[in-house]
């Protein structure tokens, strides 16, 4: 947090870096959030904010500037930056959300590192993608509905979108030539301990 506090985002030269750093920080940021009000359920707890929207909740101190986890993500990752792979690699602490990895996200890496994330978050049937062949419905994310700016909930953008990353041939066969509803799986956001992810 310290060196945060202090460091000029600006002064990072290349994009992929700065993608990178901001991804870091968001994820800084949700941790620093559950651990300021631990124990909580969920980052949407009433302890953290009564409203159950903790996104503006200016969290961060970068640069002698203060951060919501909004701003990064909605300012800085998908409107300057215009990158949607970051919706698989930010994470709120939930059980719906992709998971963290256990290693940096790094400017060399991230076009590597964001890749990986969406095979594996899409290869999750509870909270990636469900296919049910014999009701012709296929349920994604509801992060894709969270961000309606990009995403606009429209079926064709949503599977052109992932489809580069679902590993299963049959899988990527039936999304793109198969007649389907698509729906959005409920979000959970329980708090991503061991306990709840059993």
């Amino acid at each position: 947090m310290k060196q945060l506090s202090g460091f000029d985002p600006d002064s990072i030269a290349k994009r992929e870096d700065r993608i990178a750093f901001w991804i870091n920080a968001y994820n800084i940021g949700a941790i620093k959030m559950i651990l300021d009000h631990y124990p909580v359920d969920s980052i949407r707890s009433r302890n953290i904010n009564w409203l159950k929207n903790p996104w503006n909740i200016e969290i961060l101190t970068i640069g002698g500037k203060e951060y919501a986890l909004g701003q990064i993500e909605h300012d800085i990752l998908l409107g300057q930056y215009g990158e949607l792979m970051a919706h698989y690699a930010i994470v709120c602490a939930s059980l719906s959300c992709p998971e963290i990895i256990k290693e940096v996200y790094l400017g060399d890496t991230l076009n590597e590192q964001l890749a990986r994330q969406a095979r594996e978050f899409l290869s999750d049937p509870k909270k990636g993608l469900q296919i049910d062949r014999e009701n012709n419905i296929v349920h994604v994310s509801s992060i894709y509905k969270f961000d309606s700016k990009n995403f606009k909930k429209s079926k064709e953008i949503i599977i052109d979108f992932i489809l580069p990353y679902v590993e299963d041939e049959q899988d990527r066969d039936y999304l793109k030539n198969s007649d389907y509803k698509l729906k959005f799986l409920d979000y959970n956001w329980e708090l991503n301990t061991f306990k709840n992810a059993q």
